[in-house]
């Protein structure tokens, strides 16, 4: 019965860039945020960068992906349930 419940499971590869704890590469990680326009507000005072399209980086970075979704987990339920902000994942920015 176990086989069966497995079987019907399917399982997606997530695309992009592999996790890591460290990032060898020269460059820094940022979170990315759907905001309604009506909370937009919200986010400037928050110090996050606006994308044009409705999204905004958080203005934190950090130095690996793992470490950019571990910080954004702690507010994704809050942001959503009382402002309809979605959490969209981390973006990567090299350093020139």
């Amino acid at each position: 019965m176990t086989n069966a419940i497995h079987a019907s499971i399917d399982t997606l590869d997530k695309t992009g860039t592999k996790p890591s704890e460290t990032n060898t590469s020269l460059g820094h990680w940022r979170n990315r945020w759907q905001v309604p326009e009506k909370h937009a507000h919200l986010a400037r005072e928050q110090g996050a960068l606006p994308l044009g399209d409705g999204t905004w980086l958080g203005y934190r970075k950090f130095e690996s992906e793992v470490e950019a979704e571990r910080h954004a987990r702690k507010y994704v339920v809050y942001n959503l349930l009382n402002f309809e902000i979605r959490y969209l994942g981390p973006e990567f920015f090299p350093d020139y």
